[in-house]
């Protein structure tokens, strides 16, 4: 694959790893691997799905370059692909954990909040939703997803403002669960996490996790992308 490797040990503990030597742009070929690897971490029945990037980055977030290259229908379809990656990833049947070892800016950040825990490294990293910025009005979805885990008293801040957070100040306002080391073994940092969320039925928290979500709701709203992108 380009984009994305997998590990899974015999723990049951999957990891989905961002790496193509670059800023882990999401493009076309992003999200068709991610979906492949999705499809395969369940398949391979993983306790716990652990999200992380290279070196110092995360994720920064679409690849713009690509996006520039599309006609209106085209951009239409990538966002639409983006948004179904995300809902899988946010629906996803077991545990999820983002682990931002690096910057991690606007779809980087979106999936980070797409998972059910999500912890950043301490370092000089960028945490920025920064559409309105880039002149992207952020689409309904990707609000609904962001409500869910940002405190309505930060989301104008994050989501109109694209205001520019470090890691501590990304924890401080509950964005982020916690805070781990630059190890490149990040599963040691997560031991303790991953052992509580090993713990969980797994029925039992597929079902909660389905009645925690406003999955209906998200998708009524990927059907009115091509309003939201106007004529």
């Amino acid at each position: 694959m380009e984009k994305l490797r997998y590990e899974i040990g015999g723990d049951g503990v999957a990891q989905i790893i961002m790496d193509d030597g670059k800023a882990n742009a999401m493009n076309d070929i992003f999200f068709k691997e991610l979906m492949i690897l999705l499809d395969r971490v369940q398949k391979d029945q993983a306790k716990v799905v652990v999200f992380t990037g290279n070196n110092g980055i995360f994720s920064g977030g679409l690849d713009l370059g690509y996006l520039i290259s599309l006609s209106k229908d085209g951009l239409v379809a990538f966002i639409e692909q983006f948004a179904k990656a995300m809902i899988r990833v946010y629906t996803l049947p077991i545990p999820t954990i983002a682990a931002c070892n690096g910057h991690t800016i606007a779809g980087g950040l979106m999936l980070a909040l797409a998972c059910d825990v999500r912890f950043i490294a301490d370092g000089n990293y960028k945490i920025q939703m920064n559409e309105t910025i880039n002149g992207i009005p952020i689409p309904k979805w990707m609000l609904l997803i962001a409500n869910l885990t940002v405190a309505p008293q930060w989301r104008p801040e994050m989501l109109l403002h694209a205001h520019l957070y470090s890691p501590r100040e990304a924890i401080e306002k509950g964005f982020f669960n916690g805070m781990i080391s630059e190890n490149p073994d990040i599963l040691k940092d997560l031991k303790s996490r991953i052992e509580d969320l090993k713990k969980v039925n797994p029925v039992a928290y597929a079902k909660t996790k389905q009645r925690m979500s406003c999955e209906q709701d998200i998708l009524d709203s990927i059907k009115l992308l091509k309003e939201e992108f106007g004529d």
